[in-house]
């Protein structure tokens, strides 16, 4: 893994810690203000990993792996985008545990690909 493709990562892990620290506080009732913030930093996030997962790709990571960042980053970011229209009232908190697990595993899959290159 090439130095940008290092930086890009721990990139990547600090906006995931901050996305849940806005998050939590959204959710918590506390961190409204967060919003536009939060969907900022969290599309950054998804162009980072797709970024990340396409560099790994041409690095040698498996296509699979690769392909399969990239379709999860679209789904995170369109059940970000859209989940204050799903499953509104008692049910809401259901679309956003979906929400908080989708782009803890897109870490997840960069966390894969920067494995791969290490072999």
């Amino acid at each position: 893994m090439n130095k940008v493709m290092k930086v890009l990562l721990n990139l990547c892990r600090l906006l995931v810690v901050l996305q849940l620290v806005m998050g939590i506080a959204m959710w918590m009732g506390q961190g409204a203000g967060f919003l536009n913030a939060h969907m900022g930093l969290g599309l950054l996030f998804v162009v980072l990993v797709i970024a990340f997962a396409a560099m790994g790709g041409a690095a040698g990571a498996p296509k699979s792996l690769v392909w399969v960042t990239v379709i999860w980053g679209i789904i995170t970011a369109t059940v970000g985008m859209g989940q204050t229209r799903v499953l509104v009232g008692d049910s809401h908190w259901i679309i956003q545990l979906v929400h908080l697990f989708l782009g803890l595993g897109m870490q997840g899959q960069a966390e894969r690909i920067g494995r791969a290159l290490k072999r």
